[in-house]
């Protein structure tokens, strides 16, 4: 009796064991699953954040060409416009140079005209002046 006894609690402490054994390859099994799971997920969160970290490069890389593309044209718009008023000063002071010449008269001029009051500006007259005075 005594060996029946000891084979059947040998026997039930083996079911015991195999179904605690059972239950933790379980719970292995769905850590492991669970682990695999969380490790994908954070495979392709990290993809999904570099695909967006490079669509973002790209944007921001694009709308500082723009920018540059914008900078260009205002500088050159710049550039042409005092190109244009240089132009327009320079072609402003070479009219008023004719016309200060016309009314300037020359040593000749002054010579001919004897007292006849000629308007002289005042560097003319005062090499005139000096000139008059060496001689």
């Amino acid at each position: 009796v005594k060996q029946d006894e000891l084979k059947d609690s040998i026997l039930n402490s083996t079911a015991n064991l195999k179904q605690h054994i059972h239950e933790n390859v379980k719970i292995l099994n769905q850590g492991l699953s669970d682990s695999l799971e969380i490790s994908t997920r954070v495979l392709n969160s990290q993809k999904e954040t570099s695909r967006k970290q490079e669509e973002a490069m790209l944007k921001l890389q694009n709308e500082t060409e723009k920018i540059d593309y914008k900078i260009q044209d205002i500088v050159i718009n710049r550039i042409n416009q005092l190109d244009s008023a240089t132009a327009d000063i320079s072609s402003k002071l070479i009219a008023n140079y004719e016309i200060l010449m016309q009314h300037t008269a020359t040593v000749k001029d002054i010579q001919e005209a004897g007292n006849v009051p000629v308007f002289i500006p005042k560097k003319i007259c005062y090499t005139l002046t000096n000139t008059n005075s060496k001689s």
